[in-house]
């Protein structure tokens, strides 16, 4: 329960801030911050010229922009230990202090290149999400018997599987 209104509420400050960014500007405006690689809010400080937002701005960026890698760091952090406890008989402590560096150095390297996050986002995300929704539920259909009463005729799943292959082809020719 918890956890579950701990995301609920995450999910409803996100949105929030989302919806208010997405309304409060035209996509031109946005366009031109994606291609500042500034954040919405470093962007409204710098055209309404307003000192609250040039105050909380860097405030709220700085604190979304923490509690993200927090979050992703502990997550990381974790299926690293899990998958070095898994694979290796290395003592837990230097599995540990790997992970750590490992998550440290790669956070410098991307730090110091300075990527758009947006096309990042894109580039790796898509896949993953058309994985996620076109093809794992052929594969759970299959192989997880719980799953096999949703299977639908071969026909049906040969075109799901298609559409998700497009789907990530498509966007890992666009990278390149």
């Amino acid at each position: 329960m918890i956890t579950g209104g701990a995301a609920m509420m995450l999910m409803g400050f996100v949105m929030f801030f989302v919806f208010s960014v997405v309304l409060s500007l035209s996509p031109e405006q946005l366009a031109i911050a994606q291609e500042q690689n500034i954040s919405v809010l470093s962007y409204l400080a710098n055209v309404h010229e307003s000192p609250l937002i040039s105050i909380l701005g860097p405030v709220v960026a700085f604190a979304a922009i923490t509690s993200s890698y927090f979050g992703h760091f502990l997550g990381a952090h974790e299926g690293l230990v899990g998958l070095g406890k898994s694979r290796s008989k290395a003592p837990i402590g230097k599995i540990e202090k790997a992970s750590l560096v490992f998550i440290v150095v790669t956070t410098w390297i991307v730090a110091i290149i300075n990527p758009s996050i947006l096309g990042m986002i894109e580039t790796m995300g898509a896949p993953m999400i058309a994985a996620i929704l076109f093809l794992m539920p052929i594969y759970a259909m299959k192989k997880v018997p719980a799953m096999a009463k949703y299977k639908t005729s071969a026909p049906v799943q040969i075109f799901t599987a298609i559409c998700g292959v497009a789907a990530i082809t498509s966007v890992i020719y666009g990278a390149f």
